[in-house]
């Protein structure tokens, strides 16, 4: 048995936050029927005005003003935004803390606590179709939890860096036991009593990883929870856990990461530093070392910082992922927008990520920039790549089915309402805004999965409608042979009335020639009767040819030529 303690001690509060944190989880919606929230702890946001990082006209102004309008229409038009009004004050996420001083036994663990004060909370559902403010349900297939905190409490980077690495985690990493400690918290809770306050003991860790008992931290689970009721099935966890009951089912689109949209303010010295690492990356010099083993050691300093600068980006919770001198220049020249590197601000983006790294002392509207117009740039990027991933989904699910073309043709309609409303060419006319746009869709591979996804439902479509069209000529023939059926029944009954008035006029006309038996009439050596059949069959086989030539069907000719000379020479059938 672990033996666990709590090792919390709450710094002193700041009159202002070191750091600013947003955790963003994008999630789909299955088996919705409509949605609304199902506490009054959620109030809905009428007016974009009162989203609460707009709570100031200047802020109104800047935003609108930044956005074009296409964008504020999409917002508008195809989402809904609620803000959760519940009590609790703090985010506070617990740590696993493994002990390293070799005194203490092997397997004692304590628990390390951080505690951010919450800004704000939000649901933001999006839907296919414009809303009806008139219905207060909404139809939506997608959504995000946006959780805004800010840390008053700890100014050290590696806490900030630490706060983001646990932080944003939505449940355990499939890691081993002995690398959970470094990825993965124990719990993220929201609270209404400070650290300092807490008298609860905490659990002791959990040692088994199994599928079936991975828990999703008691933050996310509560306020999924409180928006849409108890009865939902929250993040099942691959073949394990069935939906058996049908019950409202959300599901990841990504991993077992929010989304974070944070700052680091450094020393200028230290930025200096990442700085020098960022202007390195364009030195002959240094592309010559990332092509070897070794270097100099100005050349290890530089790569260094930029593992260093790396881990700041990519969220490391220690060094760097990427050991690969050769490998970490182009992901972060992918990366790093520094436009503003000499005034003491980079900006990072990644999949997972958007940083901005700043000198202290940092201006305070280059942080509300940040946390406001970069924010819903960020919210209208994710929104492409988590709809162009649940399309793909959908499409996979109807390629299962591909004779349903209604389905197939409705979800092509829905991709078109789509890409015209959210893939947009540019957000913002601002030169830095279209830059970091451009950015924002490279690193959310929004381009290249788009291509991916117009290949799927185009061949979907094509697949649809070539099976529809195989089945309705099947129908057509089938149609077309009960139709000819019928026919050739009304030409036989019609010719042999038809046959009956030729016999008439004939004989008719041979009396007044003074014949009395027709059978005696011959002509090329053939009975006058035989040649009135004759002349119904001839016009017999007009009307086949043309009923054929109509129906561009293939028949059984031989057959039809056998019933012709059947009935031509009074033939029984099976006999001469």
């Amino acid at each position: 048995m672990q033996k666990v303690e709590r090792a919390n001690l709450l710094p002193t509060r700041a009159e202002n936050p070191y750091s600013k944190h947003i955790f963003i989880l994008p999630f789909v919606i299955s088996n919705d029927k409509g949605l609304e929230p199902q506490a009054n702890v959620w109030g809905k946001i009428s007016d974009m005005k009162d989203l609460p990082y707009l709570e100031e006209d200047r802020y109104c102004y800047a935003y609108e003003k930044f956005l074009n309008q296409e964008v504020h229409d999409a917002i508008r038009d195809y989402s809904r935004t609620y803000r959760y009004k519940g009590g609790e004050r703090y985010y506070q996420v617990h740590c696993y803390r493994k002990e390293e001083d070799s005194s203490v036994a092997e397997n004692d663990t304590h628990i390390q606590s951080y505690q951010l004060d919450i800004n704000y909370i939000l649901m933001r559902l999006i839907q296919d179709d414009a809303k009806d403010d008139t219905d207060s349900r909404i139809p939506a297939r997608t959504g995000f939890l946006i959780i805004a905190a800010d840390n008053y409490y700890y100014e050290d980077l590696e806490s900030i860096r630490a706060i983001n690495q646990y932080g944003r985690r939505i449940y355990d990493p499939f890691l081993t036991p002995v690398l959970y400690y470094r990825e993965s918290p124990y719990d993220i809770t929201l609270s209404d009593q400070s650290l300092t306050e807490v008298t609860s003991p905490i659990a002791e860790p959990r040692d088994d990883f199994s599928v079936g008992k991975v828990k999703v931290k008691s933050a996310i689970k509560d306020l999924f929870h409180s928006f849409f009721g108890q009865n939902i099935l929250l993040f099942p966890q691959g073949f394990r856990e069935k939906n058996d009951k049908q019950l409202l089912e959300i599901n990841r689109i990504l991993d077992d990461r929010m989304f974070v949209l944070s700052d680091y303010q450094l020393e200028k010295s230290d930025f200096d530093e990442l700085s020098l690492a960022i202007r390195e990356t364009s030195d002959p010099q240094f592309q010559k070392f990332c092509q070897a083993s070794d270097g100099d050691g100005q050349l290890e300093l530089v790569y260094n910082q930029q593992k260093r600068l790396y881990s700041y980006i990519y969220i490391d919770n220690g060094d760097s992922t990427c050991q690969s001198a050769r490998a970490i220049v182009p992901l972060l020249q992918r990366s790093i927008y520094d436009r503003w590197l000499d005034y003491g601000t980079i900006y990072g983006v990644t999949q997972h990520s958007m940083i901005m790294l700043t000198t202290k002392g940092v201006p305070d509207f280059l942080l509300t920039y940040f946390y406001t117009e970069y924010l819903e740039m960020i919210l209208f990027v994710l929104t492409q790549r988590v709809r162009i991933l649940s399309f793909s989904s959908d499409a996979g699910e109807r390629a299962k089915n591909s004779e349903n073309t209604d389905a197939i043709l409705q979800l092509q309609k829905r991709y078109v309402i789509f890409k015209n409303q959210f893939l947009l060419p540019e957000l913002s006319s601002q030169e830095q805004a279209v830059e970091l746009y451009q950015m924002m869709q490279e690193n959310f591979f929004i381009l290249s999965q788009k291509e991916i996804l117009d290949d799927q439902i185009t061949s979907l479509y094509e697949i649809s409608q070539a099976e529809s069209a195989v089945e309705e000529k099947k129908r057509d023939e089938k149609l077309n042979n009960v139709v000819l059926a019928l026919t050739i029944f009304t030409i036989f009954t019609a010719l042999g009335d038809f046959e009956s008035s030729i016999n008439v006029i004939l004989s008719g006309v041979f009396e007044v020639s003074g014949v009395q038996d027709l059978t005696k009439v011959g002509l090329f050596g053939l009975s006058g009767s035989l040649l009135v059949k004759i002349v119904v069959v001839f016009l017999y086989i007009l009307c086949i040819v043309r009923l054929i030539k109509a129906s561009e069907v293939s028949y059984d000719y031989p057959k039809i030529f056998r019933d012709m000379l059947a009935y031509i020479f009074g033939w029984k059938r099976g006999k001469k």
